[in-house]
């Protein structure tokens, strides 16, 4: 039998307590007051004049806890998301900024004007460079995309690596499957000269930039000038250089950008 350390638990006005909590820290979790107006438990209202005022102080100690890695996770309405953002922007940075996540797991949902239900994860992180180089990754193994993974690589291998037959094969084993499966993950239906999944997509922007790429793609093979997209190419010219150094731009009737993709299957992170 294994036995952990016992880990304290502290009670009380979390102003009082924080100063006295060693770090650091991988992870902490804050729950504070929504703003509602409310009576959340007995003796509690959830009604502050000054929100960020109250918090202030309280998110000061987040730097002195976190570990150099670690991250920090809130809770929030919209009620003070804004106010959540500001704070927390001051005391770790607004390049510390991980995301928001958006949740339906809000049961409050009484405007007469727009009907709210959906809660905040607002995440930061100590420094975000440092979570990069610790490589953690957030993301939960998925046994479709690994099916996919086993079935092109058998494809591949019984191909011989000839392309067209592996990708002819693959395909015959994704169709019965397609209505069963993701569209993002059936997307990637072609297999490279390397035995790779990949998938391709519409190069044109969705909307005007003027850092869009209007320039003209010659067609490797017919020599002709490509038709430039009404809106422009999704990437500026720069990244339009690296894209075709690197071969992910395909070329057919109509260039379209390659993609990769990442599909994370079992317990190893899987390029396809």
């Amino acid at each position: 039998m294994t036995t952990t350390a016992p880990h304290p638990v502290h009670i009380g006005d979390n102003l009082d307590v924080l100063p006295h909590l060693e770090g650091p820290f991988d992870l902490i979790y804050l729950d504070p007051p929504y703003n509602t107006g409310g009576r959340v438990v007995t003796g509690y209202t959830d009604r502050f004049e000054d929100w960020t005022g109250f918090m202030a102080p309280r998110l000061a100690h987040l730097p002195r806890l976190l570990a150099e890695h670690g991250i920090v996770i809130a809770s929030i309405d919209d009620r003070e998301i804004h106010h959540l953002r500001v704070l927390l922007d001051d005391v770790l940075g607004a390049g510390n900024h991980v995301g928001t996540v958006v949740w339906d797991g809000s049961t409050i949902n009484s405007s007469h004007l727009l009907s709210v239900s959906h809660d905040y994860l607002v995440i930061y992180a100590k420094n975000h460079a440092a979570l990069k180089a610790s490589g953690t990754t957030w993301r939960q193994p998925r046994d479709d995309a690994q099916a996919m993974l086993d079935a092109a690589a058998k494809a591949w291998r019984t191909a011989a690596g000839d392309r067209a037959v592996a990708q002819q094969r693959f395909r015959a084993w994704l169709a019965p499957r397609r209505s069963s499966l993701p569209r993002g993950l059936t997307e990637y239906d072609r297999i490279d000269e390397t035995g790779a999944l990949y998938r391709v997509g519409d190069p044109g922007a969705p909307s005007i930039q003027a850092s869009r790429s209007f320039r003209e793609l010659t067609h490797p093979r017919t020599g002709r000038p490509c038709p430039v997209p009404k809106r422009g190419w999704r990437m500026n010219d720069a990244s339009m250089d690296r894209m075709l150094e690197t071969g992910l731009i395909e070329f057919g009737a109509y260039p379209r950008f390659v993609d990769t993709g990442v599909f994370y299957a079992a317990s190893a992170s899987l390029a396809v």
